[in-house]
């Protein structure tokens, strides 16, 4: 009778493209299946890729994330198989917290060598010997690089990626110009230096002259991309790298394409261009909100097709000091922005809800608490959840601390321990911040958007640009208009509010800017 095989998953992983040319994958396969016959298991699923597992990474790495995710849905999973310690991870304490997740799943790691396998302290202190060497190994690694590349810097080569406009040359990191696209770039550059082309024009003739083939097509360089391009000091025969080699040389022995001074001019330009901006601003400008919802009414009496207002400063010619204004663009007419403001937040002060328009804001209002007290209970829930299974890692690391005659061992399920008490900790203030809301939220919330919307006069103007244009048309669904005598009104607003006639004083129709202009044909609507 053949005996029935269990079920495994398994992992190959490398960290390098050069690990993948030398078919470091396929020999990893080959062992993961040689280990499943001798287990007498079935691997149902093998995970087989290129991802980093240096210490700070694992946590999060995705293909961690999945196989336990795929062993939470699929019970019967009994083991994973791996080639080699330094395969699964190159973090010691990352390593250990993985092992107990799984362990958790009851999931057994089996590697290649027997040695390692089994839950026997002497098995266990392998594994972890194993861990932390690969890690020791990897950040030796790491800081040889470095060091390799900090020291070809200091003697002025380039050991990357040669930059646009360069190739790579018979000596290592000394790179030779491109013969076509070097001097077309150098043209670009020069003439952004001395002044005979802008940004955006050195842009548009580069791309005419030297428009870069991707996937066999010609691909325009934007401009983002250009102005970091042309800001790079490597065309000014410096050579430097930032992040974890901060190494700046400004002799590098590559041929150069501009001088020191072209490049200064050109960092100089780029300057200038963030300092001045020309046209609308992306997304509105918060400085004058009322773009394009102010209406002229005399331009609109005389049927120009142009009645919007829009924002802009200016100075008076004789100083510096600007003055923020709207401008009509149909007839010119001019208006200082702080006045006009002032004349809108008038028009919401003399706004009441009426009682059926309170009614019906505080009837939407427990509908968004609604919605938002049921995220609020998943968010607990999940909160919670987390918490068991941190409590649960925390019962486990004690249990394995406890046992372990190593103290090398033992000292970092403490450091791991800690770890864990902590995030514990963290997680209970969220879980008590959650509840607070639950218990008090909804009269809180309510209570603060009333006393919002009824002093929405002084909240109109602090709202998102996106915002304000809402709230106008909810309010005042006609809009802002402006008369010949420079006067703010509205022609009509919302049936959720009546005019104020109580709290400031007498009300006197005839000077109440809220009243509609007949001419328009427009009705004030009150309630």
């Amino acid at each position: 009778m053949v005996e029935k095989k269990v079920k495994a998953i398994a992992l190959c992983r490398v960290s390098s493209v050069e690990q993948l040319k030398n078919n470091s994958l396929n020999t990893q396969d080959k062992k993961v299946r040689e280990i499943a016959k001798d287990y007498n298991a079935e691997i149902v699923k093998v995970w087989s890729h290129q991802v980093s597992s240096k210490r700070g990474k694992n946590v999060e790495r995705k293909d961690l994330q999945e196989m336990m995710e795929f062993c939470d849905k699929n019970k019967g999973i009994k083991y994973l198989f791996i080639s080699e310690p330094d395969r699964f991870m190159r973090a010691a304490d990352e390593a250990i917290w993985a092992e107990v997740e799984f362990r958790r799943r009851k999931v057994e790691i089996i590697f290649s060598d027997p040695m390692l396998n089994g839950g026997d302290m002497q098995s266990r202190l392998q594994r972890y010997l194993r861990y932390y060497a690969a890690e020791g190994s990897n950040e030796e690694r790491i800081r040889k690089s470095i060091d390799g590349h900090a020291a070809a810097l200091k003697e002025g080569r380039y050991t990357f990626q040669p930059p646009i406009g360069y190739k790579r040359g018979k000596t290592a990191g000394i790179h030779e110009i491109d013969p076509v696209i070097g001097p077309v770039l150098q043209q670009a550059l020069i003439a952004i230096a001395d002044g005979a082309k802008t940004i955006k024009q050195s842009m548009a003739w580069y791309n005419e002259n030297c428009p870069p083939i991707r996937d066999g097509k010609h691909t325009k360089i934007r401009m983002d991309k250009w102005t970091k391009f042309i800001a790079n000091p490597y065309y000014a025969g410096i050579v430097e790298m930032g992040k974890q080699i901060k190494v700046r040389n400004e002799n590098g022995l590559h041929e150069p394409l501009i001088t020191k001074e072209h490049h200064e001019k050109i960092l100089e330009a780029l300057r200038h261009r963030k300092k001045i901006h020309k046209g609308p601003i992306k997304g509105g400008n918060k400085r004058f909100p009322l773009n394009k919802i102010l209406l002229c009414e005399e331009c609109a009496s005389r049927g120009n097709k142009v009645i919007k207002f829009t924002g802009y400063d200016n100075t008076n010619g004789k100083t510096t000091k600007k003055y923020s204004r709207y401008w009509c663009r149909g007839c010119n007419k001019s208006l200082s922005r702080d006045e006009v403001h002032e004349q809108v937040k008038m028009l919401f002060n003399r706004l009441d809800f009426t009682e059926t328009g309170r009614k019906a804001v505080v009837r939407a209002l427990n509908q968004v608490w609604n919605k938002e007290e049921s995220g609020l209970k998943v968010q607990l829930g999940l909160y919670k959840q987390d918490l068991t299974k941190l409590q649960e890692r925390k019962q486990t690391i004690l249990e394995k601390a406890i046992e372990a005659d190593n103290q090398l061992l033992k000292d970092e399920l403490n450091k791991y321990l800690e770890r864990t008490i902590d995030e514990i900790t963290k997680l209970e203030i969220r879980i008590e911040i959650v509840e607070k809301n639950l218990s008090s939220g909804r009269g809180d919330f309510i209570s603060f958007a009333l006393e919002y919307i009824d002093n929405m006069g002084e909240h109109f103007f602090e709202l998102p640009l996106e915002e304000v244009e809402v709230c106008k048309n909810i309010l005042f669904p006609s809009g802002f208009w402006v008369d010949s005598n420079k006067t703010v009104y509205t022609l009509e607003i919302s049936p959720l509010y009546r005019e104020r006639t109580t709290k400031m004083g007498s009300f006197n129709p005839e000077n109440c800017p809220m009243v509609g202009r007949k001419r328009l044909e427009l009705l004030t609507s009150s309630v």
